[in-house]
């Protein structure tokens, strides 16, 4: 069953990565008086591929889909309390379970290691006032909810600081669908994921959390993948430490990605430090139609995210930085965070800089985007190596910068 959906959505986010349409063409000769510099001849980097048309969009990312009804699988055992689901997941033999309308609250996480399948049978009915650990040390995987709302007031209820939280041998080929999670601020994540091999989150909402609303991070393994994760139409909001930024860029993201992985329309507002982090093993990663706003940076692209592509995104006039590139940090061994990256097709209205890409960054292309209202510049290429810039839209503020803002 997991394989099968698999595919389903492999097709869907496939269809997502298209070019976005749209807008006049754009161009990167710097106007007269511009504090620029002479541009770099067009380079295309390892993941770049062809040539695409320079007409850069105007508007902005897809909308991510909202969770949606389904039809409950027949034969699923159905439960009425918090009782009769410890009991069903407690069985060895994986099988379907269905929760009746209704709240189930637990002193503890609900463990599922043995891969059961459990469904709201009305879409957002069954509310958990406990989370759920989907893998542990022993057991075959593939687990999967579909429907549940989540609503947490108490970290002493998850497991990991995590309403759904996902390790072990027992964690992989796990699925996430058409799921809401609302932590009150007194969780740290709605999901965590430190066993990414197959996993699948489509139409997830999550609000109100400490320090990052979907994580997918498997430090310090650098894992290769059979299936690498798919995360798909995500709307995550709300999202600080009690004291705003004082994780000092270590989480208090909406969205934080260290692993390869497929992100389709993302939905990010008001979390405390970024939108979107990518980084430790972020490699041949697409990440399209990601919609940012209300934070102070949009998307930041740490150590080490490479030959990956940013498409369609749309980064808002609340944030400051849309898109950072880390500096070749010292503490990182002197690497760059950014090597062979494409960013592309997107609209840009961040307050300050539009794509910093900062001392050290490498082979990083910015292509086919419209820029609008930063204050600072559009493009600060900061002592970067073989960056180039093709087919964009500039505002009427400076285009490309080698400043050190």
């Amino acid at each position: 069953m997991v394989r099968g959906t698999r595919i389903a959505l492999v097709a869907l986010v496939l269809s997502a990565l298209g070019t976005l349409a749209g807008g006049a063409l754009g161009s990167d000769t710097p106007s007269a008086g511009s504090d620029v510099v002479q541009l770099r001849g067009f380079h295309l980097g390892a993941t770049a591929g062809s040539a695409r048309p320079a007409t850069p969009p105007t508007r902005g990312a897809a909308a991510p889909l909202a969770p949606a009804p389904y039809v409950v699988p027949a034969g699923a055992v159905r439960v009425a309390t918090a009782a009769g689901l410890a009991t069903e997941l407690a069985k060895p033999a994986p099988h379907d379970i269905v929760l009746a309308d209704g709240d189930y609250s637990a002193s503890t996480a609900f463990k599922d290691p043995n891969g059961h399948h459990i469904y709201a049978e009305h879409l957002g009915k069954a509310v958990l006032h406990a989370g759920v650990t989907l893998g542990g040390n022993y057991g075959g995987g593939g687990g999967l909810i579909q429907g549940l709302a989540f609503d947490i007031t108490s970290a002493s209820v998850v497991e990991d600081n995590a309403i759904l939280d996902n390790w072990g041998a027992a964690g992989v080929n796990v699925t996430v669908l058409d799921t809401t999670f609302d932590g009150h601020n007194s969780v740290g994540y709605a999901m965590r994921v430190t066993t990414p091999e197959g996993f699948i989150a489509h139409r997830v909402v999550a609000r109100n959390l400490t320090s990052s609303g979907i994580a997918v991070d498997s430090y310090p393994a650098a894992l290769t993948f059979v299936h690498a994760p798919l995360v798909t139409d995500v709307d995550v909001a709300n999202v600080s430490r009690p004291t705003p930024r004082s994780s000092n860029g270590t989480s208090e993201a909406c969205v934080w990605l260290g692993t390869q992985v497929t992100l389709a329309r993302a939905k990010l507002r008001n979390c405390a430090w970024m939108g979107l982090w990518t980084g430790f093993n972020g490699v041949k990663s697409t990440y399209s139609d990601v919609d940012v706003d209300n934070t102070p940076v949009g998307i930041y692209v740490e150590h080490f995210t490479t030959s990956s592509t940013f498409r369609g995104l749309h980064i808002g006039p609340g944030v400051r930085t849309g898109v950072n590139c880390e500096w070749a940090d010292p503490s990182a061994g002197g690497k760059p965070a950014s090597v062979d990256n494409v960013i592309e097709d997107s609209l840009i209205e961040s307050s300050w800089v539009g794509v910093y890409l900062d001392e050290g960054t490498t082979r990083t292309i910015v292509r086919n985007t419209t820029f609008r209202g930063q204050s600072a510049a559009a493009i600060d290429d900061y002592k970067g190596v073989g960056n180039s810039y093709s087919g964009n839209t500039y505002g009427a503020g400076t285009a490309v910068s080698t400043a050190h803002l």
